[in-house]
């Protein structure tokens, strides 16, 4: 019986190392892998938030996250993007690429923040005390802008197919974010939240890239010299402005309903909201991580696009629909740790959150598809389709049903939209002769 046990073991080990070889799940687990651990470790950091501070300190603080992640994400011009769809093929050009992405970048959210400061009263009147004081206003925008990097950074990494980095980092950013919480809320109260939250990512951001220029990317470059391609500065520019038109409607889809919240409900009313909100998150990053990942694969070898696509789906479900029901039993007992009141606000928006992880991720892959094969427009317009409706739900059930009718409003346009795309343009992918090869990507291209 032991030998058939030894066996068995090397058999499964075997097959899960073959597994791991295909570049695309290899990529694709750092970066679910990485997901895993932040939301881990933010629900561990949401609990020491929850005791150590107030529910108004707590409800400013997300929202005051939720703006600068926000901003950060308009800032980033879908940069990361077009870093993971070229660097793979990038060359000698890679420092050249990296570097110029980073300038575009620390101008951008530099110039973003401060007009979002300068309007705040505007646009967002409860975070009116960001602009209090120079203190606060410069930690903002420094911060923002360390954050956009922060992101970008993994576009690179992905790219050059080095996602176990990220792990890495998120651990490393995890553990000072923690740490610094509960020491800010001694020192700091009133700011301890925000701090503990940006602070870290200057280690974070210095070490990543000191390693990414002294070892990752010459090691990419002589790796990849079989594929390289010249880039076209203005190839580069068409996929990330055209992407970028899409993708600000996923940002502000995912990053407006906290201050949304704020604003018509109040600070109680945010801190039960955030908490599902970036729970559930870790779904929405899941799917965008594999569909990031199938972009890589997809660039390098487009012949196997609709296999990579398949497969990419396949697993990705696999993953999800556990992970949900559990979610959905025991939202309650997950929520009761914060306190009895986030429990009691919010179950069932989390739940509803949950549920609408299946019919995201079936979306966001079919995005990334998309993006293989250059159909840009199609892209753009389901994510603002996306973005509209689930606005617009939200800001009318969140008065009639409270945070629970953004749970809603997210569940049914996610439904809605995956269903129609399922009976209509992915029944192509998975038909029985369907068949790709590289004169199909580019004739989508040329459109």
């Amino acid at each position: 019986m032991s030998n058939i046990n030894i066996i068995l073991s090397s058999v499964f080990i075997g097959r899960v190392l073959t597994h791991l070889k295909n570049p695309l799940y290899r990529n694709g687990y750092a970066l679910t892998m990485s997901s895993a651990l932040t939301s881990l470790v933010g629900f561990a950091y949401w609990i020491l938030a929850a005791r150590y501070y107030s529910v108004e300190i707590v409800g400013t603080s997300t929202a005051s996250i939720a703006a600068m992640t926000l901003i950060a994400g308009l800032s980033s011009l879908y940069l990361d993007g077009t870093l993971a769809r070229f660097v793979p093929i990038a060359g000698k050009t890679t420092p050249k690429l990296i570097i110029s992405v980073y300038i575009v970048l620390i101008v951008a959210a530099t110039l973003i923040s401060s007009i979002f400061l300068l309007g705040i009263k505007i646009w967002s009147p409860a975070l009116g005390f960001l602009t209090s004081t120079p203190f606060l206003s410069v930690g903002f925008v420094v911060s923002t802008v360390i954050w956009t990097v922060f992101n970008i950074q993994d576009g690179a990494l992905i790219g050059m197919r080095q996602a176990l980095w990220i792990p890495l980092e998120n651990a490393i950013y995890a553990t000072a974010k923690l740490i610094l919480l509960v020491v800010f809320s001694y020192t700091l109260p009133q700011y301890g939240v925000f701090l503990s939250w940006t602070v870290p990512i200057i280690m974070v951001v210095g070490i990543v890239n000191m390693s990414l220029f002294r070892h990752l990317v010459p090691q990419h470059i002589q790796v990849t010299q079989s594929v390289a391609t010249p880039i076209i500065p203005s190839q580069v520019l068409k996929y990330a402005s055209t992407n970028y038109i899409g993708i600000i409607s996923s940002f502000v889809s995912t990053g407006l309903p906290p201050v949304m919240v704020l604003q018509l409900a109040g600070s109680r009313a945010s801190a039960y909201f955030y908490m599902p909100w970036i729970m559930a998150g870790l779904f929405r990053v899941l799917a965008t991580d594999t569909s990031t990942s199938l972009v890589v694969e997809g660039a390098i070898d487009p012949a196997r696009l609709g296999q990579h696509f398949r497969h990419a789906l396949l697993n990705t479900v696999r993953l999800v629909i556990p992970a949900m029901i559990i979610i959905v039993l025991i939202a309650p007992f997950v929520l009761q740790i914060f306190g009895g009141d986030y429990a009691s606000e919010g179950t069932m928006l989390l739940r509803l959150l949950a549920l609408a992880a299946i019919p995201n991720s079936v979306v966001t892959l079919y995005l990334g598809w998309l993006r293989v094969q250059n159909r840009i427009g199609m892209v753009v317009i389901i994510q603002w389709l996306i973005a509209i409706a689930s606005l617009s739900l939200s800001y009318i059930w969140l008065q009639n049903y409270g945070i629970t009718g953004v749970g809603m409003a997210w569940f049914v346009v996610q439904f809605t939209v995956a269903t129609i795309l399922s009976v209509t343009e992915m029944r192509l992918i998975f038909s029985r002769h369907y068949t790709e090869n590289v004169t199909t990507v580019n004739e989508h291209s040329d459109k």
